[in-house]
Formats: structure tokens, sequence, C-alpha cells
């Protein structure tokens, strides 16, 4: 039987490691350009700079993320929607060829029994030419 839904694991979670992940290379590198630019600015306060500044960056682009994981729902949704109505295509399927296979087993009982009915007419058709024959 076909899965009713979509197979495939939620994706948020990795959404989230990755974001994570952006957010620390985000004030990892522009501590690395804040030391470059100023290198005498002291280690607390050039990681409080870092900080604030990639927290500021990832605010600005933090809607396009957004975005990408609404998206990634949205895709599941119209799967699970596919999924869905070609699991009722298939049962529609499977009532017709249910009902197909009943209506020609059906057909195939007549067929024997009209069979029947022509063997029968045949023999009587003979014993009629038989009394003919011998009646004449």
């Amino acid at each position: 039987m076909a899965k009713k839904t979509f197979d495939y694991w939620y994706t948020c979670p990795i959404l989230d490691k990755e974001i994570t992940s952006i957010q620390e290379t985000l004030e990892a590198n522009i501590n690395g350009l804040i030391s470059d630019i100023s290198p005498y600015i002291p280690e607390d306060a050039l990681a409080k700079l870092a900080e604030q500044y990639a927290g500021d960056f990832y605010m600005d682009i933090e809607s396009y993320i957004e975005s990408v994981r609404s998206a990634n729902s949205d895709i599941r949704n119209a799967a699970e929607k596919q999924i869905e109505e070609h699991q009722t295509e298939i049962n529609n399927l499977e009532y017709d060829l249910n009902t197909k296979t009943y209506e020609c087993n059906e057909l195939e009982k007549t067929v024997a029994q009209l069979e029947d009915e022509v063997d029968a007419l045949e023999d009587y058709i003979k014993e009629l030419k038989q009394t003919i024959n011998d009646s004449e």
C-alpha cells in the first residue's frame, strides 16, 4: 500500500542548526574584520562589538531566512496535498478495478450459462433431426 504522507524528515532542525552556523560565522568574520581594522580595541570590547554587529546584520537578513523556512513548509504541505490527491485517485481506481472484475466475473458466468443453453439447443436440434429422419 502506498504511503499516505510525505516520507521525508522535518527539516526545521537542520535549518535551525544552519542558522546558528550562519550567526557564528558572521560573528567570527566581523570580529576578524574589526580586529584587522582596529587592532588596538581590547578583546572584550571587540567581542561585544562583533556580537552586536553580527546580531544587527542577522536581524537584517532574518526575514529572508524565514522566507526559506516558510517555502520549505509550503513545499511539505504541497507534497502532502499531492500525496493525498494521488491516494484518493488510487483508491478510486482500485474501486473501479474491483467493480470491473466483479462485472467481468458475472459476464463470464452469463457466457457459461449461454454456452450451456446453446449446447442444449444443439442437442435438441440433433434429436429433432434424428426424429425427422426416423419418421421418413
